[in-house]
């Protein structure tokens, strides 16, 4: 067996924990939204054991991991939350909402790197969101989920139209 086996063996075990934490933040982010009054969709997964070992294969033909700890630290989307904006004028607001709720790990990225508003004449300009590292702010939680806030999970950001694209 080798390390991706082994590393997407242990992933399968800790399924629940990155699931039960993408649907914290994702009940958190949805309830903070709507009380801001921010119109948005926004969903939540954990990542599929099969779509990992795919990702990490891939990786790993550049990557070359050496160790579980190499995946754990390349890996940033175990647990996900999208967030898929109505009006991508919004955006601000998002992040303010972000910041106010979570604890962020470094900076955003934005993708396309440092890009400008998407544009839609005649062509489209591609993927365009704002990707976060956060983690469940302990003091949110009660007592039976503080262990959650162990876990980083990442909030992309996008329009409704960016959502459709990536699926």
């Amino acid at each position: 067996m080798d390390l991706i086996d082994r590393f997407t063996e242990q992933y399968r075990r800790e399924f629940d924990f990155f699931d039960q934490a993408a649907r914290l933040a994702h009940g958190q982010l949805d309830n903070a939204l709507a009380s801001s009054g921010i119109q948005a969709m926004v969903t939540y997964r954990a990542k599929r054991p099969d779509r990992l070992e795919q990702k990490l294969r891939q990786r790993n033909k550049s990557k070359t991991y050496t160790s579980i700890q190499d995946i754990y630290d390349d890996i940033v989307d175990f647990a996900g939350v999208r967030v898929a904006l109505y009006f991508p004028g919004a955006r601000g607001e998002v992040d303010k909402v972000i910041q106010t709720n979570f604890d962020i790990d470094g900076e955003p990225k934005k993708f396309p790197q440092e890009s400008l508003t998407p544009t839609y004449e005649k062509r489209f300009s591609g993927y365009w969101a704002t990707h976060y590292r956060v983690r469940l702010r302990d003091r949110y939680l009660q007592e039976p989920h503080k262990r959650y806030s162990d876990a980083v999970i990442e909030i992309q950001v996008a329009s409704v139209l960016m959502h459709a694209w990536s699926e």
